[in-house]
């Protein structure tokens, strides 16, 4: 875990540089760099860094909410390891809890992780989540609260959005495109 945070330090420092840099070509290579970190599997990588390099990703507009919130219904699957998602969503979330307010598709999917938890395990990942939701100002955990004292509601719709065969990239469509037509 030490080694892990010194790592996310310097995931983080070095975003910030190239944001500083402002090199379109050094800005290519790092968002490279950190879509491969992103899609490691999870054996290989600790979920923190997987986490973080998502949300640098969602930052600079790489990946979509819908594309997120995919990944991390992933990461938060049951299948998992529980520290391990704890893990992943704290590098997600890094210290700024708008990105569950704003983002309806991502409360649900953590609404959903935390509701499923079972009590034995919840007790286990609570100081990773006590500590993650303890970086979150005061005015963002009120509005957690808020969020989370309404009754849950399952908006089908947002759940369908979220599923891999609903995304829809343009750019790659528009390749295909006109490929399509050179051929008609």
């Amino acid at each position: 875990d030490d080694a892990t945070e010194l790592i996310f330090n310097k995931l983080q420092a070095t975003h910030r540089t190239m944001n500083l840099l402002g090199n379109s070509v050094f800005t290519e290579g790092w968002l490279r760099a950190l879509r491969q970190i992103s899609d490691l599997p999870a054996a290989n990588i600790h979920g923190k860094l997987a986490g973080g390099a998502a949300r640098l990703l969602l930052d600079k507009s790489v990946l979509t909410v819908g594309n997120v919130a995919v990944r991390l219904r992933f990461a938060l699957a049951k299948a998992n390891e529980p520290m391990r998602a704890a893990a992943w969503l704290e590098g997600f979330l890094n210290g700024s809890g708008l990105l569950l307010i704003h983002h309806a598709a991502l409360w649900q999917v953590v609404d959903e992780w935390v509701s499923d938890i079972d009590m034995e395990r919840f007790e286990e990942l609570l100081p990773l989540i006590r500590r993650t939701f303890a970086q979150f100002s005061p005015a963002e955990r009120s509005k957690m609260y808020a969020l989370a004292s309404q009754s849950p509601t399952v908006n089908a719709d947002l759940l369908n959005k979220m599923t891999p065969q609903y995304f829809y990239d343009e750019r790659r469509a528009e390749r295909v495109l006109t490929t399509l037509r050179g051929f008609i």
